[in-house]
């Protein structure tokens, strides 16, 4: 009974110290993944810092020197930014999801050298000791993994829709600079009719 009961404790000891690692900032918050959000947030913070520069271009584009060129030209533009901003989010949640499945990886092997330890021990029944593990630190394991998947999600979920806010900023100024040129393009088109017609009318009576 004796041995039986140490065997016992130290399979039990040996799925605290896994179940402590587990949780442990190691693999809760990986310096990896940290970093990955440091540089995805330097993306973003220069993503937003591009559309601004963008913005303050639009006093130079109305009138007297606008048209629908220029417009046009600052809408692609626009529709660049966003674009590319999309692709390098896409970009960024894909590292963070490939470093998730290599931290998850190795948090069930480590799940898989612990039972084969802990089956070395004979303190409990081999069914009875696969249970056991993967009650209490398999859980723990895919506790992580959710946990994780869900950080990720969260962050997938605002970038696109803050990447969506910004470029419905740019669609509503798009939109109206649109609207402005074809007016100002209409009003040039009729003064310079009008102006045309006054001069014909002159000619003419200059002529009689």
């Amino acid at each position: 009974d004796g041995l039986r009961r140490w065997r016992r404790l130290r399979t039990l000891h040996a799925m605290n110290l896994f179940k402590e690692r587990i949780r442990s900032v190691e693999f809760t918050e990986p310096s990896e993944r940290i970093s990955l959000f440091s540089r995805l947030r330097d993306g973003q913070r220069a993503a937003h810092e591009a559309l601004v520069r963008h913005v303050e271009v639009v006093p130079g584009l109305l009138p007297p020197h606008m048209s629908s060129k220029k417009v046009a030209a600052w809408q692609n533009e626009a529709v660049r930014l966003h674009m590319t901003w999309l692709a390098e989010v896409a970009s960024w949640m894909s590292r963070l999801h490939e470093h998730e499945n290599g931290v998850d990886a190795q948090a069930h092997e480590l799940l898989d050298a612990l039972l084969a330890e802990v089956l070395e021990y004979k303190g409990y029944p081999e069914d009875e000791c696969r249970a056991l593990v993967d009650q209490e630190c398999g859980s723990v394991v895919r506790e992580r993994r959710a946990a994780a998947e869900q950080l990720l999600e969260g962050t997938s979920k605002f970038l696109e829709w803050q990447a969506g806010e910004w470029h419905s900023f740019a669609v509503s100024m798009s939109d109206w600079l649109s609207g402005l040129a074809k007016l100002f393009e209409e009003h040039k088109s009729k003064m310079a009719s009008n102006e045309s017609e006054v001069r014909s009318t002159l000619k003419g009576r200059r002529d009689q």
